[in-house]
Parts: C-alpha cells; sequence; structure tokens
C-alpha cells in the first residue's frame, strides 16, 4: 500500500522519475532478494556502488545526492531484514497451524482436523446433494501387539497402518487417526457400495503387509465399518453408523468390512 500510495503522489507532482523514487524501488528489490546476511550485505554494497558510479558518470556530485548512497545501503538492509523477518513469523504462524491439526505420531490429520473437515464436507453434500461415505477402521487386536512386542512395536504398527492407508485412498480423499489405534477415512463422491470397495482394499493392504519384530513377522489386520449419507436418516450420525458398522465387523470375526444397513 504504501509503495502505491508513493507511486501515486510522485505521478501526479510529476516526479516519477525522481531520484528519490528510483532509490525507493532499489530498496524494494534488495529486500526481494534477501537471503543471508553475508549474501544481502554484499548485494546492498554492490547496488550502492552501482548507484555510486551513476552520479560519478553524470559528474552529479551535490551533497544530497551523494548522501542517498549510504541512505541506500543502510535502508536496504534494514528493510530487507524486517521483511525477512515478517516472512519468518509467517511461516512460524503457518507450520505451528499445521503441527496443531496433525497427529505427532502417525503424521495423518488428527481429531480436531477431521472434525473441521466432517463439517465441511457434510455442508457441500447437503448444498449439492452429493453422496457422503466415511470408513471407520480399527486395528484388530492391537493391545496383544503391545503387550507381546512392546508399546515401541506398537508404535510402529499405528505407523505402518497410518501409511498404508494414505496411500490406498485418493487425494481427494481424507484420512485421520480417530484416536487410540482407530482411524476415519472420508470418501466424497462416494456411494457406500464404492465405500466397502475400497474399505476392503484398505484391509487387503494392512493384511498383505506384515511387520518383521524381534518375535518374527508380525501380521496385522483391521476391521472396517462403513456408512454413508444415502443410508442415514442424518449426516451428523455418519460417525456414530460406521462406528457401529464396526463393531459389527469385529463380532463376525474381525478382518473384514461391514456396512451400517446391514445391522439387523
Amino acid at each position: 500500500m504504501d509503495t502505491l500510495a508513493l507511486s501515486f503522489s510522485l505521478i501526479v507532482t510529476g516526479n516519477v522519475g525522481s531520484d528519490l523514487y528510483l532509490c525507493y524501488f532499489l530498496v524494494i528489490i534488495i529486500a526481494a532478494f534477501w537471503q543471508d546476511i553475508r549474501w544481502s550485505l554484499t548485494f546492498a554494497l554492490i547496488i550502492s556502488l552501482v548507484y555510486g558510479s551513476f552520479l560519478f558518470i553524470a559528474e552529479k556530485y551535490e551533497t544530497e545526492l551523494l548522501l542517498r548512497i549510504p541512505f541506500l545501503f543502510i535502508a536496504s538492509l534494514f528493510y530487507g531484514y524486517f521483511t525477512q523477518l515478517i516472512g519468518y513469523e509467517r511461516l512460524r504462524r503457518e507450520k505451528a497451524e499445521s503441527e496443531a491439526r496433525k497427529d505427532f505420531l502417525t503424521s495423518l490429520a488428527n481429531r480436531k482436523a477431521f472434525d473441521e473437515q466432517m463439517r465441511l464436507e457434510r455442508e457441500r453434500a447437503r448444498r449439492f446433494s452429493r453422496p457422503l461415505s466415511l470408513l471407520m477402521v480399527d486395528i484388530d487386536n492391537f493391545k496383544a501387539v503391545n503387550d507381546n512386542v512392546g508399546h515401541e512395536w506398537g508404535d510402529n504398527v499405528l505407523r505402518v497402518v497410518a501409511r498404508t492407508i494414505a496411500t490406498t485412498i485418493r487425494q481427494t480423499d481424507f484420512a485421520a487417526r480417530y484416536g487410540g489405534e482407530e482411524f476415519v477415512v472420508i470418501l466424497p463422491e462416494t456411494e457406500v457400495d464404492d465405500a466397502l470397495r475400497v474399505g476392503d482394499r484398505i484391509r487387503v493392504a494392512v493384511r498383505e503387509n506384515p511387520i518383521d519384530t524381534p518375535r518374527g513377522l508380525l501380521l496385522i489386520t483391521v476391521s472396517i465399518g462403513a456408512s454413508s449419507n444415502r443410508t442415514t436418516t442424518s449426516d451428523r450420525s455418519l460417525d456414530s453408523e460406521a462406528d457401529q458398522a464396526l463393531y459389527l465387523a469385529k463380532r463376525r470375526g474381525k478382518d473384514r468390512v461391514e456396512r451400517f444397513s446391514d445391522i439387523a
């Protein structure tokens, strides 16, 4: 905004070609190329020397013009430095916001991020009358994994399952760690039959990737429950219906995928 204001005032007064205007934009250019203190110090020095050379060639030795050389040098350093500080602060905030929505162990989205995304997808599906499905994924016998090979290997199982889910679903889908050994997958534009096929691909992919532990290969399986806004009476019940379908899969022997509409 300050650049636009200065440009407008100089155009109105007919001084758009003034040395002050040129100095100002040289400072802006240096700030744009700011990297580290040594690089920027060298760049500022070169620009200042070039500007001084122009004055020498033009044989303009007025004190006012000569004083602009150290001004250009110092101003460019300070302007670039504070511009970089603002950039670092913005990146730090963006990183903090991103980490606040990520599960530290699996690098998937966390429960908070899932709740936010689910609200957005529910609203979009309701507004445009589009299908929306949800998968609830739970690692079978996870407590036995921790008891038999230790919590360190239990954490490794969580990471492997999370990575398998992330690489099996589409980019438009949304996977998150729901809590403990439970994961959720939001499937936009997906009918329940297609959701069952996605769930089965996840189930097979997990089963076909056993983990090598000090006690031998550890076979991991998951049970999955599916629900859809096409078969539910309320968008808010998608979570609970997927959870009920998950427990149906557990009761029927685990390592399987069930839908809520199959519950008698």
